[in-house]
């Protein structure tokens, strides 16, 4: 079970960011088009020529982008599924939890934030903004958050000077018992010889968990106040007349009537407000992201995954997906 919510989760993180790769290639493609047919307008050949390449840019587009909806739908029944059953072992006391599983709850966790959010701000990027995928992702990563919050700063535990207290399991017991009778520099973390510091999984956690929960929160904010209400379109208006000087309400001016002073400072404010925004998310969950990276590299150096002998759980954690490249073929092909 742990090595296919590994691959699994693995899988998912590394399709999320392929996807939102492609998508901005696919931009820069219909900008480039978009600029050289204006262009070539005097040129009847090479503007139709333009023009059947973004045609067909813009298909791939429609393509990716559904593909990554049916994807990150799929992966968030996945996800919240996966945090229900995590939330009942962290919070409950019918079974102890021994650092090895600890681990692996946490990894739970993180399945549920960072390729959650990162399919999430894609999506809503490139055309994709329903309420209904909104509400799937909130739910996954408050419930990854509560659960993964909970077991970094309440059961995995800061070792003491004299070596007595760390971590401990569900029914409150200390280590070494928590840890099966193993130090924590041993096999206990279940991820191999350690190649990186005892206390390093849950200082990673909880610095990845204010980011993407502010990420997730800027999203839906942005969908609030975007596309749900006119409070944005409002308030740019609002700035640009009083960055122009101008007297008056611009709010219901036809374009035409615009002044230029508006119209250049609304343009810069929507420009700045755009690359302000998308760099904090972005960067913020790419950060996330290589910190994951980092961490798989670890497991994947260690003993605890052997690719020379494929398991029952890395078989079934990399064919969980296969259906989301067998609709990318069939929607190619047709």
């Amino acid at each position: 079970m742990l090595l296919q919510i590994l691959i699994s989760y693995l899988l998912q993180s590394i399709i999320a960011l392929v996807g939102l790769c492609i998508l901005v290639i696919l931009a820069c493609v219909v900008y480039y088009c978009n600029r050289r047919a204006s262009a070539c307008a005097n040129d009847p050949a090479s503007a139709k020529r333009h023009d059947h390449l973004l045609s067909k840019t813009r298909c791939q587009w429609e393509i990716i982008n559904a593909i990554l909806a049916d994807f990150h739908k799929a992966q968030c029944y996945i996800a919240t599924a996966l945090q229900i059953a995590s939330a009942v072992v962290v919070f409950s006391n019918l079974r102890a939890t021994n650092y090895n599983d600890q681990n692996f709850l946490l990894l739970v966790s993180l399945n549920g934030l960072i390729p959650v959010v990162l399919n999430l701000y894609t999506l809503m990027t490139f055309g994709k903004k329903s309420w209904y995928m909104i509400f799937l992702s909130v739910i996954t990563v408050l419930l990854a958050s509560v659960t993964g919050g909970y077991l970094a700063t309440h059961v995995i535990r800061a070792q003491g000077p004299d070596d007595s207290i760390t971590s401990r399991n569900a029914g409150g017991g200390d280590w070494p018992s928590a840890c099966g009778n193993n130090a924590p520099d041993t096999f206990c973390s279940g991820l191999g010889p350690n190649m990186v510091s005892y206390m390093d999984s849950k200082i990673a956690f909880l610095s990845m968990l204010p980011i993407l929960d502010a990420t997730t929160g800027l999203l839906v904010l942005w969908k609030v106040l975007t596309d749900s209400t006119t409070a944005w379109d409002t308030a740019t208006r609002w700035l640009a007349n009083k960055l122009a000087g101008q007297q008056g309400d611009y709010h219901h001016v036809a374009k035409k009537d615009r002044s230029p002073a508006y119209t250049h400072h609304l343009r810069r404010i929507h420009s700045v407000s755009r690359i302000i925004c998308h760099f904090m998310a972005a960067s913020g969950i790419l950060v996330c992201l290589a910190v994951e990276f980092y961490y798989f590299n670890a497991i994947f150096k260690g003993h605890f995954v052997d690719f020379n002998s494929w398991s029952f759980g890395q078989i079934v954690g990399i064919t969980t997906w296969a259906a989301i490249f067998i609709e990318f073929a069939y929607l190619e092909y047709s």
